[in-house]
């Protein structure tokens, strides 16, 4: 029986690419409760004697959230603040010395409701080292069309794919696992790690036996505000076999209470938070969730809505199927439908944005109405993207001009060191995941491709990145132009054809995004860049989890300001490790310097 399940949580919460909460999702409120304590529900329900959450946030306040949400549970709790991290398979290895010989794990956005018993007995008698909860993906014959279309956007033809000749596994993991201790051997001790994308295929590769097994209940993961909502409903409603859960909880403290006036009325199922008020008039219908120290003002509206600690509805306010962030306020006489409104804990401003599914239009004057997030206004404001777009143009036009002789000099040098191509040419994926040919001067012999899979064993950094001092397979003219970033001007070609911009996160292909789905998902936001922030803050030195960080807080924060100041730190960048490197070069006597892959 595994005595240990660990929980891992990322925060702050974001959905729909919205900072909804500086909490992560584990901490959001469910049906009156937080996801911590369901899933701590499910966890003693199968005899787990010890639970470990990990959350990854900068706000070491969190962790004290977490230990008094354990307190009333028959286990033994700890909680763990990671401002650093490591992809669940690197932060499972830093949780070894707490982990017992078999143990649970479950992702932070998993809500479920079910015997898990099976699934325990299923991985103990296939002597299984790693299983992995699933369910079917449920997609009707409808949406299992598909267009043929051609280069020139003509439609070739329309195919619907009959599920019988469909190859793709019809099973996704839910957020559950059972594994063996050991399986914590295969994951490297520094660096970045995955158990989906890299432990299981560690395992698949070496032979160690690893199932699926089908659960068989209630499951939702929280990827977005449409999950979330439906969640609220379905416990409210107790729909979807929901109705005998709440003996599963352990009993709540109440501190205060929530005051209605008695000329309010209330519509259940209606979840009050405790010390919150609602005042004469006022309407409140189901189901709906109001956190603590909230005010609903005297003949307000709230139907079917989300409002999270210490907000405030205003008199005479209209509000339906919206969700409120902490301390979010809605002015007297406000009309909003299918809307959220978040406030900033710094500045205090107020953004609403229309939720996925609104089919209305802006909220009642009295809001900023804001995009999804910066970076969608920056597309939304074409005078930005002009700016970008001429300044791409004139500054590639010209480099390409009075580099052009430089460029044949280099051509030639390249043809005369080592047999192969001028030019590196590689897929990558650009705005929108369309991919484009980019373009590099050759600094690596020609079938540098295939010796990399022999020196994997010698990568000296974590992630999709690929990097060793001195690689071999860098050719002598390659160290040079290496060293003075010379390899990169064909891709000021890119530049110019619109398939790059100057400054944005540096293109990758599909393989090399596969370790973080929503840094893949954010970053192809926004072009490809010649280059980003990470650059700029010495990729050499930059772990992959700073680099996610670094590419996400560009994509959130991309402007005019932003890229001009990228522009001038990367010259300098350019201009200091060019001399060293060449410097160090023929101190070397022709070694060669520590490089990617061709990135």
């Amino acid at each position: 029986m595994p005595q240990t399940a660990v929980i891992l949580s990322h925060g702050p919460t974001v959905f729909n690419d919205l900072k909804v909460s500086q909490l992560p999702k584990i901490l959001l409120p469910v049906g009156g409760r937080t996801l911590l304590e369901f899933q701590s529900a499910l966890m003693a329900s199968v005899g787990v004697k010890h639970v470990i959450v990990c959350v990854h946030s900068e706000d070491e306040g969190v962790g004290r959230i977490v230990e008094r949400i354990l307190g009333p549970y028959p286990f033994r709790s700890r909680c763990v603040v990671q401002k650093n991290p490591r992809g669940t398979g690197g932060t499972l290895k830093d949780l070894e010395q707490w982990i017992d010989d078999r143990f649970w794990l479950l992702s932070g956005d998993l809500f479920l409701f079910a015997d898990l018993a099976e699934m325990l007995y299923h991985h103990r008698e296939s002597g299984s080292c790693a299983t992995a909860g699933v369910v079917p993906v449920e997609e009707s014959g409808w949406e299992m069309e598909r267009l043929e279309v051609g280069p020139d956007k003509g439609i070739r033809a329309i195919h619907r794919i009959h599920p019988a000749y469909d190859r793709r596994s019809r099973l996704r993991p839910v957020g559950i696992y059972l594994f063996e201790r050991f399986v914590l051997d295969h994951v490297r001790p520094q660096g970045y790690f995955d158990v989906k994308e890299q432990l299981f295929e560690e395992l698949h590769r070496g032979g160690f036996p690893t199932r699926a097994w089908e659960i068989c209940g209630y499951s939702k993961n929280l990827w977005g505000l449409d999950k979330y909502f439906e969640l609220q409903e379905d416990l409210l409603l107790n729909r979807g076999g929901l109705s005998g859960i709440e003996p599963w909880l352990a009993p709540v403290a109440v501190e205060g209470s929530a005051h209605v006036s008695s000329g309010a009325t209330i519509l259940d199922p209606v979840v009050l938070g405790k010390n919150s008020r609602i005042e004469e008039g006022a309407i409140v219908t189901g189901p709906t969730i109001i956190g603590g120290n909230c005010i609903i003002g005297k003949g307000a509206v709230v139907a079917e809505c989300i409002l999270f600690d210490g907000c405030s509805v205003g008199p005479s306010a209209h509000i339906r199927k919206c969700l409120l962030g902490d301390g979010a306020q809605v002015p007297e006489g406000g009309r909003m439908h299918d809307f959220i409104v978040l406030k900033d804990s710094h500045s205090g401003r107020q953004s609403a944005a229309p939720l996925p599914w609104s089919f209305y239009g802006s909220p009642s004057p009295g809001f900023q109405c804001a995009a999804k997030m910066r970076c969608a206004l920056n597309h939304l404001n074409r005078k930005y993207l002009r700016r970008k777009r001429i300044l791409d143009e004139v500054f590639s036009a010209l480099v390409l001009l009075f580099s052009l002789p430089l460029m044949l000099v280099i051509a030639a040098a390249i043809k005369l060191d080592s047999p192969g191509k001028v030019l590196f040419r590689q897929k990558r994926c650009g705005f929108g995941g369309k991919e484009f040919t980019m373009l590099k001067f050759r600094s690596m012999v020609d079938e540098a491709e295939d010796l990399k899979r022999q020196l994997m064993d010698l990568n000296e950094v974590d992630g999709p990145m690929f990097k060793i001092s001195r690689d071999p397979r860098t050719t002598r003219v390659g160290s040079f132009l290496r060293a003075t970033n010379l390899d990169e001007l064909p891709q000021f070609w890119n530049v110019l054809r619109g398939d790059m911009t100057l400054v944005g996160p540096r293109p990758l292909a599909w393989d090399e995004m596969r370790y973080n789905p929503q840094w893949r998902d954010t970053r192809l936001l926004v072009k490809p860049g010649l280059v980003g922030i990470w650059q700029v803050e010495s990729h050499d030195k930059t772990s992959f989890a700073d680099w996610v960080v670094l590419d996400t807080y560009y994509v959130h924060h991309c402007s005019m300001w932003l890229d001009v100041k990228i522009i001038f730190k990367a010259c300098w960048v350019v201009l200091r490790t060019s001399f060293m490197g060449v410097f160090g070069m023929f101190a070397r006597r022709g070694g060669h310097r520590a490089v990617s892959q061709e990135l």
